[in-house]
C-alpha cells in the first residue's frame, strides 16, 4: 500500500516485498474502534499477519481496532497504513487457533497481486 512495500522492476511492474503472501478476500466486516463505536467495512485482502480493509469512516495510523468477521470471529489489529479510505491492518496477539484458521482460509483464496486494486 505504500512505496515501502513495493519495488519497481525494469519493465515497470511492481514486486511485493511483504514477508507473507496476500490473498484476495472480499467480505463485509464490523470494525470496533477503541471508543466502542462500530463501523461497517469490507475486506480487500488477507495474509497470515494482517489484512487490508475499506471503510467510509476515517481510521488513523496506530489506532487499535477489533475486526469482527461474519463468522463470529473477532481479531485485534492496529492500523499500519492508510491510503484514502483503504487501511492496512496488522493482526495483534493471534491465538494458534486463529493462525491456523487464517492459513486454511488463505489456502482456499486466489493470490493477491500488488497494484491489482487500482485504488
Amino acid at each position: 500500500m505504500t512505496s515501502q512495500a513495493k519495488l519497481s522492476t525494469a519493465d515497470g511492474s511492481t514486486l511485493d516485498r511483504r514477508q507473507r503472501p496476500r490473498y484476495r478476500l472480499s467480505n463485509p466486516i464490523s470494525i470496533r474502534r477503541s471508543d466502542g463505536v462500530v463501523v461497517p467495512g469490507m475486506t480487500l485482502e488477507i495474509s497470515e499477519s494482517g489484512m487490508s480493509i475499506s471503510t467510509g469512516e476515517a481510521l488513523h495510523g496506530g489506532e487499535r481496532v477489533e475486526i469482527e468477521l461474519v463468522v463470529d470471529v473477532t481479531l485485534a489489529a492496529v492500523v499500519r497504513r492508510t491510503q484514502g479510505r483503504v487501511y492496512g491492518l496488522e493482526f495483534l496477539n493471534l491465538s494458534e487457533e486463529h493462525i491456523e484458521d487464517i492459513k486454511k482460509l488463505c489456502g482456499c483464496l486466489p493470490r493477491f497481486r500488488a497494484g491489482s486494486l487500482q485504488i
